[in-house]
């Protein structure tokens, strides 16, 4: 038998052996062994020296060999079942006071609350002195004129200068007595509506004095409009003063054309003292 062969027998019977002679709980310390290079027998010694030259070969058994290469890592072992719940730690310090925030929104405007009683009425003043005399009072006549729808071969209209009319037939039929407080006369405008052309119309005041009832224009109460295709015009001036002679009083429109004025609508104020 080859030694080697021997060798390898004896070998494997002896780590077999030690197992079951060397306590799995020994020290970790070597074993010497001297294997038969004939017949491959094994037979335990304290040290190599103990074996026979040429006849036997020492083996050292339970000796640390060199360290091998690292496994391959295994497989992830499965989810471990969930621990039970732990013990509640210990309440921690007070925190430090956090900064102050900013203030927040306006809030909304509350509902109205109900109205109060009506409380007690108060005492009567003490009465206050006596005003000054008033002024004289004066009055202010009014009127408003329509004109006709067609006028021609006219020069002009009379009407009356309170209330509503039409043109008069006469100068003395236009006339109105003059109010009592009417003795100083002031002011005198007229307004014209509609008037369809450009004709100038110029209004006069007409008088009727004590003596005889004749008729009197007064030119210096003149005031001219002209007609602006519709849109309103008017004029004003100041009355001639002293009303003291006169009795009655009216107005009249002349015009520079009979086609302007056709269907207009005049508003006329007479004021005085």
């Amino acid at each position: 038998m080859p030694l080697s062969r021997l060798f390898a027998s004896g070998l494997c019977l002896g780590i077999a052996l030690s197992a079951f002679l060397v306590p799995q709980h020994a020290a970790a310390a070597s074993i010497t062994a001297c294997v038969s290079n004939q017949n491959g027998a094994v037979r335990f010694v304290a040290s190599p020296s103990s074996c026979t030259p040429g006849l036997e070969s020492s083996v050292l058994l339970n000796t640390s060999g060199n360290t091998g290469s690292t496994g391959a890592t295994g497989a992830t072992g499965p989810q471990g079942a969930t621990g039970p719940a732990g013990l509640n730690g210990a309440t921690g310090a007070t925190g430090i006071a956090g900064a102050t925030g900013s203030t927040g929104a306006t809030g909304l405007t509350g509902t109205t609350g109900r109205t109060g009683a009506t409380g007690n009425a108060g005492l009567d003043g003490a009465t206050g002195p006596t005003g000054a005399t008033g002024a004289t009072g004066g009055a202010t006549l009014l009127g408003n004129e329509q004109l006709p729808a067609t006028i021609s071969g006219l020069s002009g209209f009379e009407f009356s200068p309170i209330g509503t009319n039409s043109p008069a037939t006469s100068a003395a039929a236009a006339l109105v007595p003059l109010p009592n407080a009417c003795s100083t006369a002031q002011t005198f405008s007229a307004t014209v509506l509609n008037a369809p052309g450009n004709t100038t119309g110029t209004f006069y005041l007409l008088v009727a004095e004590n003596n005889g009832g004749s008729v009197a224009y007064g030119s210096a109460g003149a005031c001219t409009v002209t007609g602006n295709k519709g849109k309103i015009v008017s004029c004003s001036a100041t009355l001639p003063g002293n009303l003291a002679s006169v009795n009655a009083i009216g107005l009249g429109i002349y015009f520079t054309a009979d086609d302007g004025f056709q269907g207009a609508t005049v508003l006329t104020s007479i004021t005085c003292q």
